[in-house]
């Protein structure tokens, strides 16, 4: 017979068989469990970006936990819109953003896809509220670019009896997502801040998977990013103006970690023509380098 040993806490004398007892969440307030929520929230955080065991076993078993967190937020878009009253809700949203980034980006199992594909459309939804908070906005992105699942899924096609005046559709797909994720690179490309610049690598991703993946996304994308040349187009430099394109040119001459995510996006909505290529954006010699590496 196994033998009982008892241990003493601040006179209170507990077995080893006993069961942990529960948080006594009933006898919180609201504002007591939001603070517990946050840093439950926080200290998962933490855990995850340090343990490759632990994000292995959150991922297959824990990862709903993170996505109900998400769910419950899209109940109310207008708490995770910018500027929101709502903090704990923007709050609560991204620190479960930054927990599932670290869950798919650095562990993977095919059991959990299913898990995956609620998470890029949760993402997905996130991203197109409209005025979202900038920084849930940059969390939804950065995981919807580290799942391995087709990006076919975040541009549906569409019946006719489905389309509705709020969506955007090209060829018959939705393209919502792929207009949202261009207007906020654009946004954040007219701040003109080498800080930011830097944290536009996932955005760009996004729109690299789209692009090469569904043909209606290159599609609908070339027309915004790279429409066709008009005569006082070609009177000036590429890089020289406010239009999209322009911006994007300037990123791509300058000294930055997405210098060469911006050159492939505009390379492959090029069609990967070269041609193409140095029609809309060949300025300097450095172009012409990147095109015989690229090629």
């Amino acid at each position: 017979m196994r033998r009982v040993v008892p241990v003493t806490v601040q006179d209170i004398a507990i077995s080893t068989k006993s069961k942990i007892p529960e948080f006594p969440v009933k006898n919180l307030n609201n504002e007591q469990i939001d603070l517990v929520t946050f840093y439950d929230l926080r200290i998962a955080f933490v855990a995850s970006a340090q343990s490759k065991d632990l994000q292995l076993r959150w991922l297959k078993n824990g990862c709903e936990v993170f996505l109900k967190v998400l769910e419950r937020g899209l109940c109310f878009p207008e708490r995770l819109r910018r500027n929101s009253q709502w903090k704990n809700f923007v709050e609560h949203t991204n620190w479960a953003l930054k927990v599932l980034f670290n869950l798919f980006c650095y562990s993977w199992d095919d059991s959990v896809e299913p898990n995956a594909k609620q998470c890029m459309v949760l993402c997905s939804r996130i991203v197109t509220i409209k005025n979202i908070d900038p920084s849930l906005e940059q969390s939804a992105v950065d995981v919807i670019a580290v799942l391995p699942l087709s990006f076919e899924l975040l541009t549906p096609k569409l019946q006719y009896i489905e389309q509705k005046d709020t969506n955007v559709i090209h060829d018959g797909r939705d393209m919502t997502f792929a207009d949202a994720v261009l207007h906020a690179l654009e946004r954040r490309l007219e701040a003109e801040s080498s800080e930011r610049n830097e944290l536009l690598g996932t955005f760009l991703t996004v729109l690299i998977r789209l692009s090469s993946q569904v043909k209606e996304a290159r599609r609908y994308l070339r027309l915004l990013v790279i429409p066709p040349l008009h005569a006082t187009d070609v009177e000036r430099r590429p890089d020289d103006g406010a239009e999209l394109r322009n911006r994007m040119i300037r990123l791509m001459m300058s000294i930055s970690n997405t210098q060469d995510l911006v050159a492939e996006f505009i390379f492959i909505l090029c069609k990967k023509s070269v041609n193409r290529f140095v029609k809309y954006c060949v300025l300097d010699m450095r172009l012409v380098y990147w095109l015989i590496e690229a090629s």
